[in-house]
């Protein structure tokens, strides 16, 4: 978790906190947002974040539904987050079925992996990874000719 800080026309609430979720992906929606502009519908990538104007408004208390996932892989670590639950590979050589799952809200040091305890959960979070970085196009070292984990 990181601090950020709003100010200026349409963030009327002075001094408010609050523990919604975002991510770096919804500042260009955001942005667009503001301006009145429109993101294209074809030629490019989707946008995969959204705009934070209703969080800073103060009309809603959440910028993600519960299903929301965040994925990522770069240099050989990789990460899920979907609601509370989050699973991770920090530790090289990646592979997928020794990714650590996490309970982000009982524990947000990462502390205790619970894969041991929740393996049904740990199952689905894996089975959505799978699905998630085939939609978002990430492709792993080991599905790469002559690539390594």
């Amino acid at each position: 978790m990181a601090p950020m800080i709003v100010r200026g026309p349409g963030v009327p609430a002075r001094g408010a906190t609050t523990n919604a979720y975002v991510t770096i992906m919804d500042i260009a929606p955001t942005l667009l947002d503001i301006a009145g502009g429109s993101y294209p519908e074809s030629g490019v990538r989707p946008m995969l974040g959204e705009s934070l104007v209703p969080l800073l408004a103060g009309t809603t208390d959440r910028v993600h539904a519960e299903v929301y996932a965040t994925t990522l892989f770069h240099g050989g670590r990789g990460y899920l987050r979907q609601g509370r639950w989050k699973l991770v590979s920090l530790d090289p050589p990646f592979a997928e079925g020794q990714m650590e799952l996490f309970d982000i809200q009982a524990d947000p040091g990462e502390t205790q992996d619970l894969r041991a305890r929740e393996p049904e959960v740990h199952a689905e979070m894996l089975a959505l990874w799978r699905s998630e970085r085939e939609r978002l196009g990430i492709v792993l070292p080991s599905e790469i000719e002559g690539g390594r984990e």
